[in-house]
């Protein structure tokens, strides 16, 4: 018994959703961006007239990629420091939110995207 089959993986790749900047990279990258946000510290110096401007630094470029994009962002993700709302906001925001629930919510929900 002789079974043939072929398919077309560019097809494939594209009904799922799964290609570079299609619907599931875009789902997980505002998952991310989203889930993170009670995560990121907050800048208290009364200095600055934004406290929250490294949580709203936080976008997505090339749609691929979240990025938070304010002064001291890699300190305050990398080195410890006390910052109100500790413990959960504080350094390695993305890592702790993904620790704390956030994988699971991402993958049931990427998965969600590939079914429709």
């Amino acid at each position: 018994m002789d079974f043939k089959c072929s398919f077309n993986l560019r097809e494939c790749i594209d009904t799922l959703g799964i290609e570079e900047r299609g619907r599931v990279q875009n789902f997980v990258t505002e998952s991310v961006l989203n889930l993170a946000g009670p995560y990121v510290p907050n800048d208290l110096a009364e200095k600055y007239e934004n406290p929250h401007r490294l949580q709203d630094s936080g976008h997505i470029e090339n749609g691929t990629e979240v990025v938070w994009n304010a002064p001291y962002a890699r300190r305050w993700y990398y080195q410890q420091a006390n910052f109100q709302g500790a413990p959960m906001r504080g350094k390695y925001w993305v890592d702790r939110m993904l620790q704390n629930g956030g994988l699971k919510q991402i993958e049931d929900g990427a998965r969600k995207v590939v079914k429709e």
